[in-house]
C-alpha cells in the first residue's frame, strides 16, 4: 500500500513538472509583431566611420515545441533583464539574407550561414516555422579598418580547419549569470554599465596566419568577441565596463554602443523589409542587391 501510495507521488509530480516545462515552452512561442517595422532614424556615416556592420536578432518559433532548443528559449526568456524576446543571434557584412550564425543542429559544422527566407540551407533554422518566426536587425558603422578586420575575423572562424564550435557548457554558464544579474541583483545595476560579468574584460590574441584564434563559442558571444576584436568602440566599451565578451546576451547585443535598429519583420518577408529599407535610405544600396521580392 505505501508503495503504491509513493509510485502515485512520483507520477503526480513528473506530471506537474511536466506541464510547467509545457507551460514554459508554448509561453516561450508566443510571437508579437510580424508585421514589418523600420526604425524612425538610421546610423549615419562619417569622415571615419564609412561602413556598416550588421547583427541579426532572432525570435524563432519551432516547429515542434518539444525541441531542445525550445526549452532553451524557454530558459532564456525566464531570465532575460531586457523587454525584447530574443534567442538566438547572427551577423553579417552586408544585408543579405545570408548571415553568419553559430548553431548546434548535429550537423558537420557548428558554424555556418543562416537564410530566413530559406530555412532548408541550415540545420537550426529548418526546425523554425518561417512565418511565425521574426527578425531584427541592427547596424553599426565603423571605419573601413574595422570592416575589414571584422571581415578577416569571421571568415577565420569559417575556416574548416578551425572548426569553430558551439560549446553547450558556455550556455550553461551563460544561463548561471542571467540568473544572477536578474533575480540577485539590484534593476538599476542590471545594464553592461552597472553589472560584474564574470571575469572581467577578457584579451583575445589571433594569429591569422597559423589560423590560431578563439573558436569555442555560443551564438552571442560570438558576435561579440567579433566586435571587440574589430570595433575600437566596442573594445573600448568592454575594457572600460570590465565586460567578458562571454557572458554578453543576446539582448545585450541591441544595446552596445554604436548599435541601431534598422528594421524587424518575419522571417519570411526578410528580404521585402530589406528591400525597402534600402529604398528609404541610400547609403545602404551597396549592401543589398535589390530585386523585386513582392
Amino acid at each position: 500500500m505505501l508503495t503504491y501510495f509513493f509510485i502515485n507521488i512520483k507520477k503526480f509530480s513528473f506530471r506537474i513538472v511536466a506541464a510547467f516545462f509545457v507551460f514554459l515552452i508554448f509561453s516561450g512561442c508566443k510571437t508579437t509583431g510580424l508585421e514589418i517595422e523600420y526604425s524612425a532614424k538610421a546610423p549615419e556615416l562619417s569622415s571615419e566611420k564609412t561602413r556598416f556592420i550588421f547583427i541579426r536578432l532572432y525570435d524563432p518559433v519551432y516547429k515542434n515545441p518539444f525541441y531542445a532548443a525550445s526549452f532553451l528559449k524557454a530558459g532564456i526568456s525566464s531570465t532575460e533583464v531586457s523587454p525584447l524576446k530574443l534567442s538566438h543571434a547572427s551577423m553579417n557584412l552586408s544585408l543579405e539574407d545570408n548571415f553568419y550564425a553559430l548553431t548546434n543542429a548535429k550537423e558537420r559544422y557548428d558554424f555556418k550561414f543562416e537564410k530566413c527566407t530559406d530555412i532548408t540551407t541550415n540545420g537550426y533554422m529548418n526546425k523554425c516555422n518561417p512565418d511565425k518566426s521574426s527578425q531584427t536587425t541592427y547596424a553599426i558603422a565603423v571605419s573601413e579598418e574595422e570592416y575589414e578586420k571584422a571581415k578577416k575575423i569571421l571568415n577565420l572562424l569559417m575556416d574548416r580547419d578551425v572548426d569553430t564550435k558551439y560549446i553547450a557548457w558556455q550556455a550553461i554558464q551563460m544561463s548561471g549569470c542571467a540568473i544572477r544579474r536578474k533575480f540577485f541583483t539590484n534593476y538599476e545595476d542590471r545594464s553592461l554599465d552597472y553589472f560584474t560579468t564574470p571575469g572581467g574584460y577578457e584579451t583575445c590574441d589571433i594569429d591569422f596566419e597559423s589560423k590560431q584564434i578563439t573558436r569555442k563559442f555560443i551564438c552571442s558571444n560570438l558576435v561579440a568577441f567579433v566586435l571587440q576584436m574589430s570595433v575600437y568602440e566596442i573594445q573600448d566599451y568592454f575594457l572600460e565596463n570590465h565586460i567578458n565578451y562571454k557572458y554578453i546576451a543576446i539582448t545585450d547585443l541591441a544595446v552596445l554602443p554604436g548599435v541601431h535598429k534598422l528594421f524587424s519583420s518575419s522571417w519570411t518577408d526578410y528580404n521585402q523589409a530589406a528591400e525597402k529599407f534600402v529604398s528609404e535610405n541610400p547609403e545602404f544600396e551597396a549592401y543589398f542587391d535589390a530585386k523585386d521580392f513582392s
